[in-house]
């Protein structure tokens, strides 16, 4: 069983677990020693297989998502000999690491117990380096079917907001889906109208929604969906669409936060750092607004989801990578001067973003209908 927080009462199975896992190996105090025997028979035996404590159970994480991965000969770049092992990798940042092996049998190279929706590339061992012996491919979750990210000529340009992503589906943004901004004349918020529904995760720092009413309200909030512990980093209210300075007023909401010790109060909401957030101690009921003192029009609100810190931030410098014949290749550095950066790439290309001013987590992805999509 596996759950994202051990404070969870529901546990889930581990073939129920929708993080995507690729491959999975289990640590053992005992050697596994039929595996551990192969590095004897091969002498292109890479590290990572030699002294394996660990054992192959990825068939128990993936239940029916669990496939054998087929490459036909035809998709590499040349022919490895009959007896030559061929790694499958996966990326760590600009890295690509084993974690399986295979044969060329049959004019094709076959690796059992592989999940899909991961990004992978194939490789020789010499016993020093990696020689890439494919471009980089996506297997799908839902069909396993292979597609290869091999960069064209031809360029587009693509808007990138994010350079890291949350292995749980995005799992604090996803909690802002179905929150709502309410105004009411009363400070209990009974007759309140709703002026804005969350209706999708957000996908950059900073989102703008444009409130539906030509009423005027005293006070305005940020009301959290069920189960979703009012997650919200930050929320500013606009008089007219066009305004760039916030409106102001005493920060009203539930007063209680996870762990009782203040650092995830509703004040958070408006203190004008993305950095913190509320954490409501309930789950449901939670909500942080402000009181403007009067009756006030309000037109605009911006909003940031609780988040990991890897969204684009301005000011701070970043480099856009894409993969072509055999090494990361630059794209050159640029800072940002809003919450997206935007770079012309080629079309089909696996990519990777780099912030050189902070932050370590990093991960790399494609340009698929108009948004990034990590693997």
């Amino acid at each position: 069983y596996m759950a994202e927080f051990p404070y969870q009462e529901k546990w889930l199975k581990a073939n129920e677990y929708k993080v995507i896992k690729g491959k999975v190996y289990r640590v053992t105090y005992s050697l596994n020693e039929e595996l551990a025997k192969k590095k004897y028979e091969y002498s292109n035996f890479h590290p990572v297989f030699c002294r394996p404590f660990f054992h192959d159970v990825t068939d128990i994480y993936t239940a029916e998502r669990n496939r054998m991965l087929t490459i036909p000969v035809d998709s590499l770049y040349y022919t490895p000999n009959n007896e030559e092992l061929v790694y499958l990798c996966l990326a760590n940042r600009q890295q690509w690491i084993p974690v399986a092996y295979s044969q060329l049998i049959d004019e094709k190279l076959c690796f059992n117990n592989i999940e899909g929706g991961i990004a992978c590339i194939l490789a020789t061992w010499d016993g020093k380096q990696l020689s890439m012996l494919s471009d980089p491919f996506v297997v799908s979750s839902d069909t396993g079917e292979i597609h290869f990210l091999n960069p064209q000529k031809c360029t587009h340009d693509v808007n990138l907001y994010r350079k890291f992503y949350m292995a749980v589906k995005g799992y604090f943004y996803s909690r802002m889906i179905g929150g709502v901004i309410e105004g009411s004349n009363r400070a209990d918020f009974n007759n309140s109208d709703t002026l804005f529904l969350v209706k999708e995760a957000p996908y950059r720092l900073y989102t703008v929604a444009h409130l539906k009413s030509d009423k005027a309200y005293r006070y305005i909030r940020y009301r959290g969906a069920k189960d979703s512990y009012c997650n919200i980093a930050e929320l500013s209210f606009y008089e007219n669409r066009y305004d760039t300075l916030p409106m102001y007023g005493k920060i009203i909401g539930t007063p209680g936060c996870y762990g009782n010790d203040g650092r995830r109060e509703y004040t958070n909401v408006f203190d004008g750092k993305t950095d913190t957030s509320f954490d409501f101690k309930e789950p449901d009921t939670g909500w942080a607004g402000l009181d403007m003192g009067k009756p006030c029009k309000v037109s605009k609100a911006i909003y940031t989801p609780r988040n990991d810190l890897n969204f684009v931030y301005k000011g701070e410098m970043y480099e856009l990578f894409y993969w072509g014949k055999g090494k990361w290749n630059s794209l050159g550095k640029k800072k940002a001067i809003a919450d997206s950066i935007v770079y012309t790439a080629p079309k089909n290309a696996l990519l990777y973003l780099k912030n050189h001013s902070s932050g370590k987590d990093e991960r790399i992805f494609d340009y698929w209908n108009g948004k990034q999509r990590f693997w």
